[in-house]
């Protein structure tokens, strides 16, 4: 089932793009904004709500990358714990089986808004 995608979780992947200057963390291919090619990954999936827009929970992948992991989830697994860490991913595992409440209109209104700001700060030191 393909999940929607609101304004929130647009400007969370503006975020994790620019955060990471539109550069794949696995291969390293690099493009200017706004690049289609450049995607936001979640390392654990979006569906868990409580963890869908947590920036530690997402990394900016290019699109073959995120479409090789997609259909290969142990190896996704793999690469993650290996490139960021195996106690890094326990504290995400444990937000993600700990956190499942939905984002009321209001908390995802200001987290919007938040991330455009956090977007553009970041645009303006590069």
């Amino acid at each position: 089932m393909r999940l929607k995608r609101d304004a929130l979780d647009a400007a969370f992947s503006d975020f994790i793009r620019t955060r990471d200057r539109w550069c794949c963390r696995r291969c390293r291919a690099s493009h200017n904004p706004p690049a289609v090619e450049i995607q936001c990954a979640h390392i654990f999936t979006r569906g868990n709500k409580g963890i869908r827009v947590d920036e530690q929970n997402a990394i900016a992948l290019c699109k073959r990358c995120h479409c090789y992991f997609t259909f290969r989830q142990e190896e996704w697994r793999a690469w993650c714990e290996k490139y960021l860490g195996t106690a890094f991913m326990e504290k995400l595992r444990i937000k993600y089986y700990g956190r499942g409440q939905k984002l009321v209109a209001s908390e995802k209104e200001l987290l919007r808004k938040d991330f455009i700001k956090r977007t553009r700060a970041l645009e303006a030191t590069t």
